[in-house]
């Protein structure tokens, strides 16, 4: 897509792994989302995990990127099948309810890669995905000087659950709290010109019951942290079904199509909550 200089963007922002990246398995006869007024911010190139010379799994990533911006789309992942995002129902919400002005369009900026946690040092300060997110999100902004960040949503923990099984729940606790915390805190300092809600989620029930103490320590840890900042909140995930449940595919981990759908309304719903919540201070 062309670009017109005049384009205003309200940019929200998505990362962490793979399900803020989009896991909810929708078939080609299953109509996908569209909005002309919702639009992605994506890296041209390709994210794998590979080994490197010492047996190890690496992330291979090229930074600085090269960004394309379109049309927000499910992701294509098989021949007749797609992968929703949440962005897909909070856009719809953000628009329907009158948050976007008549002269401005929503801007994804789809910084989440699935696999990916601070355990590897992927995300935190000073590590890949995290400075690759700025880039991405300076690139929105320096589109036009209007451009505002107006969200972000973080979905991820499911990688520093499992990584590490020896650690007791205080150690994981007082690990993924101090990050999460850290790269938080810098996301606010980096755009203090902007005031926008973060929101985070919580796991697949169908997954978490399955490792239930590390998956609290996690969640708790990302409970107290959106405390501690402030203008932040988790959403629930009670309720919401895996693609497992769903289709029967061995996959406990990700969220359904449906749930993802049902997951991107909640985030929202928290999103006009901390909206309101600051009015009333």
């Amino acid at each position: 897509m062309e670009l017109r200089s005049e384009m205003k963007f309200d940019i929200i922002i998505l990362a962490g792994q793979s399900n803020a990246e989009g896991h909810g398995i929708r078939t080609e006869s299953e109509k996908e989302i569209i909005n002309e007024r919702v639009y992605q911010l994506v890296d041209k190139n390709p994210i794998f995990f590979c080994g490197n010379e010492k047996g190890e799994t690496v992330l291979n990533i090229t930074i600085p990127t090269e960004m394309i911006i379109d049309i927000s789309r499910d992701r294509k992942t098989g021949d007749n099948e797609y992968r929703a995002d949440l962005t897909k129902t909070f856009s719809e919400e953000y628009i329907k309810n009158g948050n976007l002005a008549k002269d401005r369009n929503l801007l994804i900026v789809k910084a989440a890669v699935g696999g990916t946690g601070f355990m590897l040092k992927q995300w935190g300060v000073g590590n890949t995905l995290s400075n690759r997110l700025f880039e991405m999100t300076d690139y929105a902004l320096s589109l036009n000087k209007d451009n505002r960040i107006v969200a972000f949503l973080w979905h991820q923990g499911e990688h520093d659950v499992v990584e590490s099984p020896e650690m007791q729940f205080a150690e994981r606790y007082e690990f993924y709290f101090n990050h999460f915390f850290t790269q938080m805190k810098a996301v606010r300092a980096r755009y203090a010109d902007f005031k926008f809600p973060i929101i985070a989620g919580e796991f697949v029930n169908d997954w978490a019951d399955k490792h239930k103490e590390p998956c609290d320590a996690v969640e708790k840890a990302t409970r107290d942290v959106c405390l501690k900042i402030g203008d932040a909140a988790v959403v629930s995930s009670d309720g919401l079904l895996s693609n497992d449940q769903n289709i029967k595919n061995g996959d406990d981990i990700h969220f359904s199509v449906n749930s993802v759908y049902e997951l991107g309304k909640r985030y929202y719903a928290q999103f006009v909550n901390l909206l309101e919540e600051r009015r009333n201070k």
